[in-house]
C-alpha cells in the first residue's frame, strides 16, 4: 500500500535551506512512500521528505542539482535507482 506524508512549511524552508530557492518552484505538497511515517524511538521525530534530501546530500549521492532537476522532471533516471 501508498503513504502519503504531508509536507509542512517549516518543511518546506529547510529543503530550501538545503537545495536553494528553486526548491519552492517545484515543491511537493506531499510525500508518497511505500511504508508509513514512523517516528524515531530517541527523539519522537517523524519522517520528512527532508530526511531523504539531506540523506542524499550529506552522503554526496546527489547535488542539490540533480535533486532539483528530478524533482522538477518528475523522474528519476533509472540508471540511479538506490535504496536511499
Amino acid at each position: 500500500p501508498m503513504h502519503t506524508i504531508p509536507i509542512t512549511p517549516d518543511e518546506v524552508n529547510r529543503l530550501v535551506a538545503l537545495l536553494g530557492p528553486e526548491y519552492r518552484e517545484v515543491a511537493l505538497p506531499r510525500l508518497v512512500t511505500t511504508r508509513p511515517a514512523q517516528r524515531c524511538p530517541h527523539c519522537g521525530k517523524g519522517t520528512e521528505f527532508v530526511d531523504w534530501i539531506y540523506t542524499a546530500l550529506e552522503r554526496g549521492i546527489h547535488s542539490p542539482e540533480f535533486l532539483i532537476e528530478s524533482l522538477r522532471d518528475g523522474t528519476s533516471p533509472k540508471k540511479f535507482v538506490h535504496d536511499v
